[in-house]
């Protein structure tokens, strides 16, 4: 009889440890579902006219990238985004390689 009290002590104990451990991961599981995962950012670039070639684009990337860095740094912790610049289709023009942006073709020297 001694054998079988000892024997069910442990399945017990052996129970009891595996809930506690399933507990434990279904409460780690559920807060990590809570966290917001980081969102990207997509422009597609359009451009209209060849006057936005050159400092007007270059301006307005790095002005893009300023602002989202921005927002980043007013996040507290670590904050990882993405920022995705679209300029179309690959177009090959005069020999050079470069982007459609949708309206006036840029080459990669330009993008």
């Amino acid at each position: 009889m001694k054998l079988q009290k000892s024997v069910l002590k442990n399945k017990f104990l052996i129970f009891f440890v595996g809930i506690f451990v399933f507990s434990t991961i279904n409460i780690s599981q559920a807060q990590a579902a809570q966290i917001k995962p980081s969102t990207s950012t997509t422009w597609y670039v359009n451009l209209t006219s060849s006057t936005e070639k050159g400092a007007t684009i270059n301006n307005w990337m790095w002005n893009a990238g300023n602002t989202q860095g921005k927002k980043d740094l007013a996040v507290s912790g670590t904050a990882i985004s993405t920022v995705i610049l679209d300029f179309g289709a690959p177009v090959l023009k005069n020999g050079l390689q470069g982007a459609s942006t949708w309206g006036v073709f840029l080459n990669t020297a330009e993008i």
